[in-house]
């Protein structure tokens, strides 16, 4: 694996998180296995990696999750962008390639992990290109440019992260033995509900879900 000395920024969607590299390695690659599809809400995960010792955070921090005992997962807190896989191990943060600001940069060379790749993902260059957001729907594409909340795709000397932070919350039975959490109270302020029996009556506790709403905890 092949170390290139340059020089690379990304970060999240949001702003919140921005980090900056000085040298890159030569294994951009799409990953097929289920924990990278999971990790990033999609049928594979495109990754290219930075030395651990060429990478450092600009911009606030990311959220770890270990997926494994050999792997841990970086993504931000605040707007949910997955940004890298880092294995414990061997020296090398592989980051998210659509996180990039320039993510042309790095074509993939290999298709990785292949057990999980789907069984339709040899056709996905023939499907119909659409083209541009534009093409499909001028104002509602006009709309979204002018109300962006995204940081643009190069570094900033200072941001103001846009877009309100969920509220979260949480709950739970009499005895504690059903809990319920989650987020978007102010939009959706029950996701889920489980019975309990010592409040059989009431048939679920996702309602104790809004009591932030009205002032208690």
């Amino acid at each position: 694996m092949k170390r290139i000395e340059m020089e690379v920024s990304g970060g999240c969607q949001c702003g919140a998180v921005r980090y900056h590299a000085t040298a890159m390695h030569d294994n951009s690659h799409l990953c097929h296995c289920r924990m990278c599809q999971k990790a990033s809400g999609n049928i594979f995960a495109a990754l290219v990696a930075a030395p651990d010792d060429a990478l450092s955070w600009t911009r606030g921090k990311p959220s770890i999750w270990k997926s494994s005992a050999l792997v841990e997962r970086g993504f931000c807190a605040n707007c949910g962008t997955p940004l890298f896989f880092h294995h414990l191990e061997n020296g090398r943060t592989n980051l998210m390639i659509g996180s990039l600001d320039d993510p042309h940069a790095f074509s993939p060379h290999a298709n990785t992990c292949t057990e999980n790749m789907v069984a339709w993902f040899d056709t996905i260059t023939g499907i119909e290109n659409t083209g541009a957001t534009e093409n499909n729907g001028a104002d509602w594409a006009a709309a979204i440019k002018e109300s962006s909340n995204q940081h643009p795709d190069h570094d900033t000397t200072s941001w103001a992260v846009r877009g309100v932070m969920a509220e979260r919350y949480s709950g739970g039975c009499q005895c504690g033995a059903v809990r319920c959490h989650g987020a978007w109270a102010v939009v959706l302020p029950v996701i889920w509900g489980q019975r309990c029996e010592c409040d059989p009556a009431s048939g679920i506790v996702a309602h104790l879900c809004y009591r932030p709403l009205l002032g208690g905890r």
